[in-house]
């Protein structure tokens, strides 16, 4: 009981200590950033523990796609529960921060004391170094990362669990650190893949150690082999456990996203690596790294004592692995495991290992310490006084370096707080506007993922996604009109919210000089604007077909050159790599197609079903590019290789431009053609020699245009302004807006996990759906299953003409019912060991007491 009550006081003593550290957090606005995302997701969970509907917000989040690094309903459980009593999310959040530094700093204080027991008030110092590092103030305070702190909290938990598994193999010791693996996981992936990874080389290390101690010993002894070999299967089945109980979590994102998905660019992946010297550093931008000198230092006088070595060398091979994931690309280990890549796009986070190892360290370090100056010295006060300053120097050191991040910040003055008053009025404002159902509100801000991901849960209304809503604001500051008008018509949006600041008051005067936005009110600062050229829920879709090898990549260079073609929905579809796999009916279905890198299998059936296609009415763009060299479609196209000056001397459409023939530092490889119609583009070459490279060939007096010189990809590749607009008017000129669809709706149903659409169609073809795509989302058209089309993240249906009613309903798919049953029976499974365990050890007990009488 003594004992009991002992622990409770220290737990009481480093609670109070970090209430003290974070009391400037009580009274400061919580930052913008990434806390709003969280907000929104802790209300979504928090209603729907209620039994609730929540609104249909309609975003990627909502319709069941998750990306690998965001968070599962687990990270927002503790924070939901703490919102049921407190009914006040920014008063919830501040909470929940405090709590989560008060487990990290406990869990730490436990993982130490099993390390090496005796030493509390050394355990107590050591916890803070952790629990205030500064890397997981920064993290959490900077990007708003909230829910992550219970995921950190538990990184410690883990590794306490792990060695007591490994000094006691025993299974229900396997099962509890196979729970904890899946509960830092399930607060947050990333850091629940970085404690299994510090984990195994913890391990590894640990059980290497016990072999060589045993080859130094008696070699005549197996126990310790076969204490080893319990250790690695009992490590193996905690894993499997980990593996099994987050399933339903991973599985479908492995499935739908692929094996090696890279969920972060390359150029996010560099900005969040480490330098190896910031470790050192005590620099706040762009993040910090800062380990502390000190710690550094103490960290090394550890391995001087043979008592700790073993415990020692495990923490190093932590380090040592933290540090080889945070340098990132810089390390070989980081850039070449694909799926090391995958599973942490932001490698500078694996800086948590690290500090933990170093948390460890110091604690044995400071042991040593304290052991050295006991024999040396009579008088012991010396040695408390000599460690005492060292750990208070080196919890300042963190402290002072990060204390700035926990009260008010400077990035706060640009990135509102969610209990920004100019917002809530806004939002109130609109939660008692008219919409129709899936129209949508813009927020527009200057920085990153703005405040107005939480505006549904103060308006009731659907917002426009925050990435495509970032990749408007970028075309609106440039005066991009196509693109962000293109964004606003998809997106349905019908009013736009912009907050005050000089770059968006630019942003405002840029939108209203387009003459299609006006101001509606004007409050507390905030414009909202009114979109006058909402195109509705469901809308025409103008779509072209990509036949030719690596569709998909061609798909995505047109679209690129293309994205200012104009405000109406035209997308590219990548197809297949032969023309004659299609039957004319499948062709039918697309307004127009692009040949680029195509083949037959058979010339004439192949020139035959593209004649009879254009004279149905279709557009046919020919690129002959990554072709052979020869007559198709009775047009010749002659490969060369560009270089020098080149010269436009005949362009249909205006063209400033020189067309430079360069390909990494060599020539521009590509074809210009013969026997067209009309020449639209010709150059002449240093040689004095006139190409053709852009031209028309008649088809019963229907345009087919050839395209050489490689035109799509050298706009991109040269990102050449001039070359885009030359190809944004072809496209233009050849694609008639006579024949653009005409269509009417009404919405029946519009439940968050059903939609009944009344559609009339004036022709064939696909139509737009103003909703998120998501996997999970089925279609009927006429009580007929039909297939949903992807279309830059929204739904895009085939339709017949005529009237329609079309029912998209929310359903689970297959993979996700394989993974839910994994996780469900690896949890019964679980129980059942603890039931078949709890019922031995009972009649054990029963069997000794009837012994004994």
């Amino acid at each position: 009981m003594r004992k009991m009550l002992k622990q409770i006081a220290i737990c009481v003593c480093l609670t109070a200590v970090i209430i003290l550290l974070f009391h400037p957090l009580f009274t400061s606005p919580l930052p913008g950033w990434d806390v709003p995302f969280h907000a929104y997701k802790t209300e979504i969970l928090k209603r729907w523990l209620t039994g609730q509907y929540h609104v249909d917000w309609d975003d990627n989040w909502n319709c069941g796609v998750h990306q690998f690094h965001y968070y599962s309903p687990l990270s927002y459980l503790v924070i939901a529960t703490i919102d049921f009593a407190v009914d006040d999310i920014a008063s919830t959040f501040k909470l929940s921060l405090i709590l989560g530094f008060v487990l990290a700093a406990i869990f730490t204080y436990f993982f130490l004391k099993l390390l090496k027991g005796g030493h509390n008030i050394l355990a107590i110092g050591a916890a803070l170094i952790y629990a205030l590092n500064p890397f997981t103030i920064d993290f959490i305070f900077r990007d708003g990362e909230v829910a992550a702190i219970f995921s950190i909290a538990f990184i410690p938990l883990t590794f306490a669990f792990l060695t007591k598994l490994l000094r006691k193999p025993e299974k229900t010791i396997a099962i509890i650190y196979g729970i904890s693996l899946a509960s830092t996981f399930l607060f947050h992936a990333t850091f629940g893949i970085l404690a299994l990874i510090g984990g195994i080389a913890y391990a590894f290390v640990f059980i290497l150690i016990e072999i060589l101690n045993h080859r130094a010993g008696s070699i005549h002894n197996t126990s310790r082999y076969e204490g080893s070999y319990r250790q690695f299967v009992f490590l193996l089945c905690s894993v499997l456990l980990f593996m099994s109980l987050t399933g339903f979590w991973w599985i479908p994102y492995l499935t739908e996203e692929g094996l090696l998905a890279l969920p972060a660019t390359h150029w996010e992946t560099l900005l969040r690596s480490v330098n190896p010297s910031d470790i050192v550093k005590r620099k706040v931008e762009p993040n910090s790294h800062y380990l502390g000198i000190l710690p550094l230092l103490l960290s090394v006088l550890c391995l001087a004592s043979r008592k700790t070595r073993k415990e020692s060398l495990t923490l190093w091979a932590v380090f040592a692995i933290g540090i080889l994931i945070a340098v990132g690309p810089n390390s070989p280990v980081y850039n070449n495991i694909p799926l090391l890549r995958t599973l942490l796009p932001y490698p500078e986070r694996a800086l948590l290992l690290c500090s933990l190892a170093l948390t460890g360290l110091v604690y044995l370090s400071l042991i040593q310490i304290k052991e050295q100056i006991a024999q040396a010295c009579r008088w012991r006060m010396i040695g408390v006084l000599l460690i005492s300053l060292l750990v208070i120097v080196s919890i300042y050191d963190y402290y002072s370096f990060v204390y700035p991040r926990i009260g008010r910040t400077p990035w706060e003055q640009e990135w509102p707080s969610i209990d920004d008053n100019a917002f809530i009025l806004t939002c109130r404002w609109l939660e008692n506007q008219p919409l129709e159902s899936g129209a949508r509100i813009a927020f527009l801000y200057s920085h990153g993922p703005p405040i107005h991901a939480y505006s549904p849960i103060l308006s009731g209304k659907p917002i426009m996604e925050w990435s495509t809503s970032y990749a408007t604001k970028e075309a609106i500051l440039y005066r991009e009109n196509e693109i962000f008008l293109k964004q606003f018509g998809r997106g349905n949006v019908e009013f736009v919210v912009v907050p005050p600041g000089p770059e968006q008051e630019n942003m405002l005067n840029n939108l209203l000089a387009t003459d299609n936005f006006e101001v509606v009110v004007v409050l507390d600062n905030y414009t909202v604007l009114r979109y006058l050229g909402r195109n509705g829920f469901v809308q025409p879709l103008r779509t072209f077909l990509i036949i030719g090898r690596d569709a998909n990549y061609k798909k995505n260079c047109i679209s690129e050159v293309l994205s200012e073609l104009s405000p109406e929905n035209i997308t590219f579809r990548a197809g297949k790599q032969y023309v004659d796999d299609y039957e004319l009916s499948e062709l039918k279905k697309y307004e127009g197609m692009v040949l680029w890198g195509f083949k037959y299998h058979t010339k004439s059936e192949a020139e035959k079903l593209l004649r009879e296609y254009v004279i149905s009415g279709g557009y046919l763009f020919v690129c002959m590019d990554e072709c052979p060299e020869e007559e198709f479609l009775s047009v010749s196209s002659m490969k060369d290789s560009f270089s020098g000056s080149i010269h436009v001397i005949q362009s249909r459409f205006p063209l400033d431009s020189k067309l430079i023939p360069v390909y990494e530092n060599g020539p521009w490889v590509t074809v210009h053609y013969r026997g067209l119609d009309e020449n639209w583009l010709v150059i002449k070459h240093t040689s004095d020699v006139t190409c053709t490279i852009v031209g028309v060939k008649k088809i019963e007096n229907r345009d087919v245009v050839f395209i050489g010189y490689n035109l799509f990809f050298h706009a991109a590749y040269h990102k050449n302004e001039a070359e885009k607009a030359f190809l944004c008017d072809l496209f233009s000129h050849i694609i008639s807006p006579a024949q653009k669809q005409h269509i009417e709706y009404e919405l029946v149903s519009f439940k968050p996990h059903e939609k009944i659409i009344n559609v009339r169609t004036s022709s064939d073809g696909y139509v737009f759906i103003s909703h998120s795509y998501s996997t999970h989302w089925r279609a009927t058209v006429d009580g007929q299953e039909r297939e949903i089309q992807n279309h830059d993240g929204f739904i895009s249906i085939w339709l017949e003409k005529g009237s329609h009613q079309i029912i998209l309903t929310y359903v689970q798919t297959p993979i996700h019912y394989l993974a839910n049953s994994v996780s469900i029976l690896a949890f019964i499974g679980m129980l059942l060991t603890f039931v078949r365990d709890k019922i031995a050890h009972l009649r054990k007990i029963r069997r000794i007491r009837r012994n004994r009488q």
